[in-house]
């Protein structure tokens, strides 16, 4: 392996001392990691940041926050998509639409009166109040306002939330079959008067 030094390069709007990293067969470079050259660059532009204006492939599993990933994209931690807040640990917040095929989660079941729930929930300037969510389906979300400050803010647990209107459903459908019930009894009722 062999390094080779090229002096007072300009890339990325920076004069320094450029690296290009070669495993040579004989003279002719056959696998090589150009810092700061045209081929390939990857350099420090920061404390402990790394940047590379090329495409990265990565064809194993790529870690952050662990060192043994076992997914293509293992992420220990909060993912923040379109925004640079902090979701909290193992969450995932995303500024604007989100959509998939499926969603998969492990929401707990939801016990109550959902029905009772949901009716005290109030809306204000078109929004959700969140401060009349029930306890069940509320959480608390961090952001960033403009000046750079986190603040903690009321929100609310979508997964709890899926769990309490499907409850509320089948509340509802069980309300629904009790009245059935009770108009097919009134019905024998009436035709047994005339």
């Amino acid at each position: 392996m062999s390094i080779f030094k090229n002096e007072n390069e300009v890339r990325q709007g920076a004069t320094g001392n450029w690296y290009t990293i070669a495993i040579l067969d004989g003279l002719i470079p056959i696998k090589k990691i150009m810092i700061g050259a045209s081929d390939c660059e990857f350099y420090r532009n920061a404390a402990n940041v790394i940047r590379t204006p090329d495409s990265l492939i990565v064809d194993g599993n790529v870690g952050i926050g662990t060192i043994s990933p076992s997914a293509k994209l293992a992420i220990n931690g909060g993912v923040n998509v379109g925004a640079d807040t902090n979701p909290g640990d193992n969450n995932l917040y995303v500024v604007n639409d989100c959509s998939a095929l499926s969603f998969t989660d492990r929401t707990p079941c939801y016990k109550g009166n959902a029905l009772s729930e949901i009716e005290k929930i109030k809306s204000t300037e078109n929004q959700i109040d969140h401060n009349t969510l029930p306890e069940f389906v509320k959480t608390k979300i961090m952001l960033k306002d403009d000046k750079g400050n986190i603040e903690e803010i009321e929100g609310r647990n979508l997964g709890n939330m899926i769990s309490m209107h499907t409850v509320a459903i089948q509340q509802l459908l069980d309300k629904i079959d009790k009245l059935e019930n009770k108009i097919l009894a009134l019905e024998v009722q009436w035709k047994r008067k005339t």
